[in-house]
């Protein structure tokens, strides 16, 4: 992941550079990190908000009962990540809901009545 590069990559300059000290190293990968995260959190925040109006159907109801804790809390780990020189770590738990989310729609068959009330 390009993001995920760079970020190694910055950690790995600015813990390199003598002249700063451990809490403006903080910062500058914090803010870093915020701006590039940026256009991945509005795409999260924007599948998350699908999830949530999926609730419509018996099937949008269970997904948002199955995933959505779970995406919460890997987006609030995403964009709060406890180590910022190692802050690919922050993306785990993200890569597990999608593996039981892929997993879950590799084995899914649905009945009409779980899509639509109506049929």
């Amino acid at each position: 992941n390009g993001v995920l590069r760079m970020m190694r990559d910055e950690a790995a300059r600015v813990r390199a550079r003598p002249d700063i000290r451990d809490g403006e190293r903080v910062r500058l990968l914090r803010d870093k990190y915020q701006a590039v995260i940026i256009p991945v959190d509005q795409a999260l925040q924007t599948a998350r908000r699908a999830l949530q109006q999926s609730g419509d159907t018996p099937h949008g109801r269970d997904m948002e009962a199955q995933f959505g804790g779970g995406l919460d809390a890997a987006m609030a780990a995403f964009r709060d990540p406890k180590d910022l020189f190692n802050c690919h770590h922050a993306w785990d738990p993200m890569r597990t809901v999608m593996r039981n989310l892929n997993r879950q729609l590799r084995v899914s068959t649905l009945p009409i009545a779980s899509l639509s009330p109506y049929l």
